[in-house]
């Protein structure tokens, strides 16, 4: 029994040992290792907690500036994100420090101290200023104003050196430039020494001027166009005004201009690229003039002939007009800047003489002699000329004429004529122009040591004025003015100034209006709707009064302003413009008009 009790008791423990051990060997290592997660979350929270205490140090109270001796605290206090009220931080402290140094008054030797006080944290900025700028010195400019320059820039003499501004002065000496056409003069360097700030110009000079693409046309034809030398600053102004001067010669559709490294730093090569069009021209057609009727053309013309800009010309018209005309022009006599010309021709137009409610009668006036004429430009925008003319004047078919005025306002002759010429032209193209002005004063004299049956005198002023308001649209304005001062015998019908048709008064008839004094206006927009096409909207105003040939027929000659309006349009052809105008005046059905030319 003893023997047995013992058994059992040995396989009791066997069982504990197999089984209940293992049991509790897990449960004492899952209690373990919930310990253990338990003390590393409290380790984690005392961290974040140490982390936050670290981070936020308190509310700012108070904030100070030390150090900033000529420099305004307030200044400094201003460009802070930090304010009283604030929770201080590292990061709060960082930022402002940054703050604090791109004012630009200061050195990077900022510190930032921070003190306990009743109800939070004091903070103080200490601060070394820049040294006092005692001079500023420009090297290297000869073509600007120093003063110009130096009251530009942020950054003064007696100040602060402030190194923030220096960017922004490098830009405002930058514009200067710039707006004094010296677009590719640069600042190339700043240096501050403690006490005298120096910036370095470089200015760009123009080594050498090249052309390219020029086939024909000579190069020195381009050249002598240019309102700039070799060895001068590279100026905008005068580039720009070159170019416009080498377009309006008309002998090239494109012009590319550019700039390539010198042979040295601060020189540059000016390269001229243009791509020459057709200048010589032969002319064989016809169309329908409102004054004259159908007319036959025939002409041959070069103005670019041999490629030296001379123009030579030779043009017949046959029909309402008959006309037989031979010119050359040379624009550089002897090599100056002076325009040598000529013509010889013979004309014959149909004109009208109109008389308030009688009828109109018809006359032929013919023309037959030359003209020399001699240009000099006295400055890039103003040139004048001298033009000399003899020629014969004759009536032809003009038995009804005669039984209608005195045959003074009708006589035929030899006249000789000197006519002067002063124009101002500020216009930026002068075959379409978009900008800019054109005004003119002509004076035509006969009598005197010239030879003519009559003396008189004729002046007209005409001021012109062009302004773009978009892309396409300009908008362009005309007035004309004359009178006539006659010395000596009378004034025949075909020298009064006559007003009326496609050139002055559209909606009237040619030469409607005629008298010793005369005033006409027109106003236009023009729209481009293509390349070589344009339309626009006009309105004209104005008349010619004090006519001594109305008055011998006992006709009224007042002054009495006439008014029509319409639409145009202008085509850009390989003859030349071809012009068509519908005109309505006040008192009569609208009329079309037909043109080889521009208005104005």
């Amino acid at each position: 029994m003893k023997r047995t009790t013992v058994s059992a008791l040995f396989i009791l423990l066997c069982v504990h040992l197999l089984l209940v051990s293992p049991i509790v060997a897990k449960e004492k290592q899952s209690a373990a290792k919930k310990g253990a997660t338990k003390a590393e979350s409290q380790a984690k929270k005392s961290k974040k907690n140490a982390v936050v205490e670290e981070t936020r140090l308190g509310k700012v109270v108070d904030i100070e500036i030390k150090g900033a001796k000529n420099v305004n605290p307030s200044i400094v206090l201003l460009s802070l994100t930090m304010k009283p009220g604030s929770e201080l931080s590292e990061a709060l402290i960082d930022e402002n420090m940054k703050r604090v140094f791109n004012i630009g008054y200061f050195t990077q030797d900022i510190g930032v101290d921070v003190l306990s006080v009743k109800d939070g944290k004091k903070v103080t900025f200490k601060v070394v200023e820049n040294p006092v700028i005692k001079s500023i010195k420009i090297k290297g400019n000869t073509l600007v104003d120093e003063s110009k320059i130096l009251k530009a820039m942020q950054n003064k003499a007696g100040q602060v050196f402030n190194s923030a501004l220096v960017s922004s002065d490098v830009q405002s000496v930058q514009k200067i430039f710039d707006e004094a056409g010296y677009t590719i003069n640069n600042v190339y360097n700043v240096q501050f020494d403690g006490e005298v700030l120096t910036l370095f110009v470089q200015e760009n000079i123009i080594e050498s001027v090249k052309v390219v693409g020029n086939d024909k046309t000579r190069e020195y034809v381009i050249l002598r166009e240019l309102k700039f030398k070799t060895g001068e600053v590279y100026d905008d102004k005068k580039i720009t005004k070159s170019l416009q001067k080498i377009q309006n010669l008309g002998y090239f559709s494109e012009i590319r201009p550019r700039c390539e490294p010198g042979t040295a730093p601060g020189k540059v090569d000016f390269i001229i690229e243009v791509k020459e069009q057709k200048t010589g021209t032969i002319t064989i057609g016809g169309g329908y003039s409102s004054a004259n009727g159908f007319v036959g053309i025939f002409e041959i013309a070069q103005k670019n002939w041999r490629g030296k800009g001379q123009t030579l010309n030779a043009r017949l018209e046959f029909g309402g007009t008959r006309t037989y005309e031979f010119g050359f022009v040379e624009p550089w006599f002897r090599n100056k800047r002076l325009s040598l010309g000529g013509n010889v021709y013979n004309t014959r137009t149909t004109q009208k003489f109109y008389q308030p409610n009688k009828p109109v009668t018809d006359y032929t006036e013919s023309r037959k002699g030359f003209n020399l004429s001699l240009g000099k430009p006295f400055s890039e925008i103003v040139e004048g000329s001298l033009t000399f003319r003899d020629e014969n004047v004759s009536l032809t078919d003009a038995n009804d004429i005669q039984n209608v005025l005195n045959q003074n306002y009708i006589r035929e002759g030899h006249y000789q004529t000197l006519s002067a010429y002063l124009g101002r032209d500020t216009r930026d193209n002068v075959f379409n122009p978009r900008r800019g002005t054109f005004n003119a004063v002509n004076v035509d004299s006969t009598g005197g040591f010239l030879v003519g049956p009559d003396a008189f005198t004729k002046y007209r002023l005409t001021l012109r004025k062009y302004q773009a308001v978009n892309s396409r649209g300009v908008v362009a304005g005309r007035i004309t003015g004359g009178t006539i001062n006659l010395s000596k015998g009378t004034l025949p019908l075909y020298e009064e100034y006559g007003v009326g048709g496609v050139y002055t008064i559209r909606g009237y008839e040619w030469r409607e209006f005629i008298g010793k004094k005369m005033l006409v206006g027109n106003l236009e927009y023009r729209h481009k709707m293509h390349k070589n096409f344009e339309g626009y909207l006009f309105f004209d105003f104005g008349d010619a009064w004090g006519s001594d040939s109305l008055t011998s027929t006992n006709a009224a000659s007042d002054y009495k302003i006439k008014k029509g309006y319409g639409v145009g349009f202008n085509f850009i052809t390989p003859i030349g413009p071809i012009r068509i105008d519908y005109g309505k005046g006040e008192d009569r059905t609208g009329k079309a008009y037909f043109s080889m030319d521009r208005m104005f």
